[in-house]
């Protein structure tokens, strides 16, 4: 048999209700009968209330009416105020939409002024930013639209934020499926990259350790060179002698080079 103690939780409450209806139908229980064993099925608070209120006089009583009185007398004075105030502020917060639209619906049927419309702006404002823009570009509205059709495109837009986010794993590298096609091509992609990059970074070195050597051994040349050539001469010659001096360096740096290349960069 269900129980219910009188504690403050909606939820709690909402749990027994089901849970002692359908126990009375299984039982074949029904109407006054149901509200006399009800005695049996509560205690603490919610016992001291119906001893007080209902016992003395339980076949004036419905079952309805138990519930509706039960909980205002077990619930705080300021429920209804709290809980209207909670529907109106209501957000998804990353919760599947689902949920979220099945809260807006079970709080706001307690209050009768909350109509269809009010339904939908809490949806729509409530939900996360990616449904709204989903809204706006599947050319929905709160002013046109149904309850029951944007709920439908809010769960659209999220099984495309899903995808979304899986899709940005695997970029990422966090979860790349071995039998994915196109994810093999990408590490195949990345890798000859890598295999590109180590290329380059090793060509640049050698490039640097040649340009070092050559640039040392033209230096030397120059200075056997400056100390094997006269300063001047009496016919005039010291400038052509110079030029053809400075061909002969550059075609030695020349040579070095290309020796010094041949015997360290791979074929």
């Amino acid at each position: 048999m269900p129980s219910y103690d009188g504690s403050a939780d909606l939820e709690v409450f909402e749990a027994f209700v089901y849970q002692w209806d359908s126990w009375c139908r299984a039982k074949g229980i029904y109407g006054r009968y149901a509200v006399e064993i009800l005695n049996y099925a509560v205690s603490n608070k919610a016992q001291k209330w119906y001893m007080r209120h209902v016992a003395l006089d339980a076949r004036n009583w419905t079952m309805d009416r138990v519930y509706a009185e039960l909980w205002e007398y077990c619930s705080p004075v300021s429920f209804r105020e709290d809980l209207r105030r909670k529907l109106m502020r209501s957000k998804q917060k990353r919760r599947p939409v689902k949920d979220f639209a099945q809260d807006i619906q079970n709080i706001s049927v307690r209050f009768p002024d909350i109509d269809v419309y009010t339904r939908k702006r809490i949806l729509w404002d409530g939900a996360d930013a990616y449904i709204r823009l989903f809204w706006i570009e599947k050319g929905r509205s709160v002013e046109r639209d149904t309850f029951d059709i944007l709920l439908h495109y809010a769960k659209r837009a999220g099984l495309r934020e899903l995808e979304r986010l899986r899709s940005s794993r695997e970029m990422r590298g966090e979860h790349i499926p071995s039998d994915d096609a196109s994810c093999f091509f990408l590490r195949v992609g990345v890798g000859a990259f890598a295999t590109a990059a180590a290329a380059a970074a090793a060509a640049a070195a050698i490039a640097a350790r040649t340009f070092g050597f050559a640039t040392q051994q033209l230096v030397d040349s120059q200075s056997l060179d400056a100390q094997a050539l006269p300063q001047e001469t009496s016919d005039g010659l010291a400038v052509p002698v110079a030029l053809a001096t400075t061909g002969l360096r550059l075609q030695r740096a020349s040579s070095v080079v290309l020796d010094y290349m041949s015997a360290t960069v791979p074929s």
